[in-house]
């Protein structure tokens, strides 16, 4: 029994280490956005209405329908994306490009020269509009 619940836990630690996004959670009570699909992306500005941040989303890829699910299910409404660049085993490089480019399904970053470097990806905060 014991052996068999190191290994799940090792297994889980083993998933988690190779998980492709990285979510930092803000506030811990909201509940998921069913909707998903209409998370909204900011590139360049920031909503014209008032928001709270509620998490910080960083993604080993540039796949944008896995931010806007990630985003979704932390309570989100919306994301900034807040720069791109290379994403290594130990995280978000300290050099990214801000205002990246993207189309509808993927963000386009700029890879950045690193001794570990694996992939492009993009750091973003997810937000929830509030009402006054």
């Amino acid at each position: 029994m014991k052996k068999s619940f190191v290994l799940l836990a090792l297994f889980g630690f083993i998933l988690a280490a190779c998980s492709s996004t990285t979510v930092n959670r803000y506030i811990q009570d909201l509940p998921p956005n069913p909707d998903w699909q209409n998370i909204t992306i900011y590139r360049i500005r920031t909503p014209d209405r008032p928001f709270i941040e509620v998490g910080e989303i960083v993604t080993r890829n540039n796949n944008i329908p896995q931010l806007k699910r990630s985003a979704a299910r932390i309570g989100a409404d919306a994301v900034i994306i807040v720069g791109a660049g290379s994403v290594s085993s130990t995280g978000f490089s300290n050099s990214f490009a801000t205002t990246p480019f993207a189309n509808n399904n993927v963000l386009f970053g700029t890879r950045v020269a690193t001794s570990n470097a694996q992939e492009v990806g993009f750091r973003a905060i997810a937000i929830k509009y509030v009402t006054r």
